[in-house]
């Protein structure tokens, strides 16, 4: 218990948070440290120390390259009003913007996959796969499969999963991928199989890159129940893209700076030139890729988030799964309704976690009462997307306080023909959701009155 006293006081510097959590682990002592561990800051006496370590290490790996230049696209006189103000705002804090890119667009997990171990098929020189969740279900097998064959065909196969995501996964697994000459490492790996102290900081992002030509991202997990397959909550609504050209940079960069960083090694010359090929002309589109993670000085995808609905002035479209946020994102989008912003919010119908779910209810209750649009989906909707004003995000961030503030994430923004795509998807999933009136969200929080009361418990704690 003194231990756990130390821990708490290390960490904390706020007198209410750290009074609770001496009040709770002295009432509790195995249950409330190990709740601290969960929702508090996470042993952050180590896990600081590797987040710095993680930040001195970080590059620009594009860079090393000699053509790097002839993708980046700095010619922005066919944006105006507010798709240039965002535009430039993204620029501004260091994110380059890529032309010459084609995207594809899949709302299902099935169709993402079968593209996908097409890709991996046609693969000749690299895979880099990197995902929250890779299970050793059937599609998880499936890929494994696949990257097996290809690397024992000589093509270059290196897998990073994130150790608590992937905490499901059998040792055995990822040994057979190993012994079959695919390069794995685990991101924060416990110490311990069941003492995890940096289990708060998760590499959430979810990343596919063939040949250095083709990148996938989204909410898509290489996991069965992402392709549809639990009755409880089905049907499942995601998001992915695939994009071919300039862009596919940025998502090499995003995870060599990770894979690098978890396997502790380096990239040489050679290496580079195989990672970074020169590119086609795939496409027109424009997009620029934004990562954030705890090792940046500051909250890029939130902050860029916040700049849009402060400067919004017709909609606001947001899908998320997990709807966690502060009063100051509240607070903006009740004014952002007040200067008569069309704003449009779908969560699930069905939860997936029924914590996280009355986490969601009791955030969402000045919304509702505001009478901000709300809707249920019918079904789980996992897909993560912000369109402000033609300007659209779409990625593997949730619009909650873990992915903006802890979690590694990235984020793709459109400006051209994508955010019309995406539009359209909005708007299908809207007709297969059920307006959320105040009279179906005071039965919702009834029926999930226990998580609600919960959270709003541990709120004082976090």
């Amino acid at each position: 218990m003194c231990f756990s006293f130390i821990v708490i006081l290390y960490e904390r510097n706020n007198t209410k948070p750290l009074l609770f959590w001496f009040i709770i682990t002295l009432t509790f002592p195995i249950i409330g440290f190990s709740l601290y561990l969960l929702f508090g800051n996470s042993l952050k006496i180590k896990a600081r120390a590797q987040i710095k370590q993680k930040k001195n290490k970080t590059k620009i790996y594009l860079r090393q390259t000699d053509w790097y230049k002839n993708y980046k696209h700095t010619n922005i006189r066919g944006l105006l009003g507010f798709k240039r103000r965002v535009f430039e705002y993204i620029n501004r804090n260091g994110f380059n913007s890529w032309k010459l890119n084609d995207v594809r667009v899949y709302t299902q997990g099935e169709s993402f996959v079968n593209d996908l171990e097409k890709d991996l098929l046609n693969a000749t020189s690299s895979i880099n796969l990197q995902f929250y969740i890779f299970a050793d279900d059937e599609v998880g097998k499936r890929i494994s499969n696949v990257i097996i064959k290809k690397a024992q065909e000589g093509v270059l196969v290196n897998v990073l999963y994130d150790s608590f995501g992937s905490q499901k996964t059998s040792s055995s697994f990822w040994n057979n991928l190993k012994s079959n000459g695919v390069n794995v490492v685990s991101f924060f790996p416990p110490y311990l199989k069941f003492i995890n102290t940096k289990i708060n900081y998760r590499n959430h992002r979810k990343i596919a890159i063939i040949d250095g030509k083709v990148a996938y991202t989204g909410g898509i997990n290489i996991r069965d129940d992402h392709m549809g397959k639990d009755p409880k909550i089905f049907p499942w609504r995601d998001t992915q893209i695939r994009l071919t050209g300039g862009a596919v940079y940025a998502f090499q960069d995003i995870f060599l700076n990770d894979y690098l960083f978890a396997s502790n090694n380096k990239l040489n010359s050679l290496m580079t030139n195989l990672y970074f090929p020169k590119m086609l002309n795939y496409g027109n589109d424009l997009v620029q890729v934004v990562c954030s993670g705890p090792e940046k000085d500051r909250k890029y995808i939130l902050e860029t988030y916040q700049y849009m609905i402060k400067n919004s002035k017709k909609n606001i479209c947001i899908e998320t799964p997990y709807f966690i946020i502060d009063k100051m994102i509240v607070d903006e989008l009740i004014g952002a309704k007040n200067r008569g912003v069309n704003i449009q919010i779908i969560i699930p119908g069905k939860p997936d976690k029924k914590l996280v779910y009355g986490m969601t209810l009791h955030t969402i209750k000045r919304i509702v009462y505001e009478d901000i649009n709300i809707y249920l989906y019918n079904g789980f909707i996992h897909s993560k997307m912000l369109i402000v004003d033609n300007v659209c995000s779409v990625g593997t961030c949730n619009f909650d306080n873990r992915s903006f503030n802890l979690n590694f994430e990235n984020t793709v923004f459109f400006y051209d023909k994508t955010v019309e795509k995406m539009i359209n998807i909005f708007n299908e999933d809207k007709n297969n959701s059920e307006p959320l009136t105040i009279k179906k969200y005071k039965k919702l929080t009834k029926k999930y009155k226990n998580y609600v009361f919960f959270y709003k418990f541990l709120s004082k704690l976090l």
